[in-house]
């Protein structure tokens, strides 16, 4: 009997009644709990237990598992049977297309990817990682801007299924028949934030900028390859992205990612404007604002810290740490 499905069943008589008692086992609590906890969240379906992708698989429905990893570290760390491998530079701009690299592929290549994946227009996408579920919230965020409602993400990605026991494998996927794919829904750029947003957003205070980076790279202290200079975009306020995940890399309950964002002076009502060193961690920020808490006005800058600091005429703040909307705060 799988022992996260049921636990013990003990039958006892009684005046010619047979009552049962279901001893549920820890692993059986457990599921349950972080079940219940991911329905409490704006979108209740958009985030997933590992459990309930195995069931899923076992049902033969139309999923596809999309494990983003480099190749070496798909065999060697292992993955979901069944999943598909790409790497980052599949799901960004070519080489040349901007001055700079990490930007957003085009929704033509996105749906030639999708295609050489197996994936229809009524396939469930779900993408996963080994780092926090950023690069699979990077994905989730092209999708949702091209046309791709079908997404769900599993909580913990790579950690959480690990965590729960299930097994993983070592060896190369089966590749699934490719489609001529096409997007379902209309192309659709609501979550995203332009160079010139991000400068209205400063001098007219129009929303709150979000930097979803590390601390040191908030400060200035610490540079990743690609920019230009160290420090971060004038006014941000610092909400590293790692603050609305538990120690088992899942998704904090809601209850605990407003107490994150209220700490940073951001309401529902907020327009916000998120930012990393290339929009991947703060694709994840936009993820959790958007579907989890229900925040409506919630935009992506694309082209980042890369971009930003490249432009010589934008300035560029450094030092202390910004952990309160407009407010210095010493470290």
């Amino acid at each position: 009997m799988n022992k996260l499905l049921a636990g013990a069943v003990l039958g006892i008589a009684v005046a010619g009644a047979t009552y049962n008692f279901v001893f549920k086992t820890p692993e059986v609590i457990k599921v349950e709990v972080k079940a219940e906890k991911n329905q409490q969240y704006f979108n209740p379906d958009i985030v997933i237990t590992p459990q309930q992708v195995q069931a899923m698989l076992a049902a033969g429905e139309d999923v596809v598992l999309i494990d983003i990893s480099k190749q070496a570290d798909f065999l060697a760390k292992g993955h979901i049977e069944g999943a598909q491998q790409i790497w980052r530079p599949e799901m960004q701009a070519d080489k040349g297309e901007y001055g700079f690299g990490g930007m957003r592929a085009t929704r033509e290549k996105m749906a030639e990817l999708l295609g050489s994946l197996g994936v229809t227009s009524n396939t469930t996408v779900i993408p996963y990682d080994a780092s926090n579920n950023y690069d699979a919230a990077r994905m989730w965020w092209l999708l949702d801007m091209y046309g791709h409602s079908k997404v769900q993400l599993i909580d913990g990605g790579y950690q959480g299924w690990k965590a729960a026991g299930l097994d993983m494998v070592h060896t190369e996927s089966a590749k699934r028949e490719a489609t001529t794919y096409q997007f379902p829904w209309a192309e659709n750029d609501r979550r995203l934030a332009s160079i010139e947003e991000v400068q209205d957003a400063i001098k007219n205070k129009s929303a709150v900028i979000i930097d979803a980076r590390s601390l040191k790279e908030h400060t200035g202290e610490k540079i990743i390859g690609g920019v230009a200079r160290g420090g971060r975009i004038p006014g941000s306020v610092l909400v590293d992205y790692s603050n609305t995940l538990d120690a088992g890399k899942n998704f904090k309950a809601i209850e605990e990612l407003v107490s994150v964002y209220k700490a940073a002076g951001v309401t529902p009502d907020t327009p916000i404007i998120t930012y990393c060193h290339s929009s991947i961690r703060s694709a994840h920020t936009t993820f959790v604002l958007t579907q989890l808490m229900g925040f409506q006005n919630v935009k992506n800058y694309d082209g980042a810290w890369i971009e930003w600091s490249q432009a010589s005429n934008l300035p560029v703040e450094s030092g202390d740490a910004v952990t309160v909307a407009g407010t210095l705060a010493s470290l």
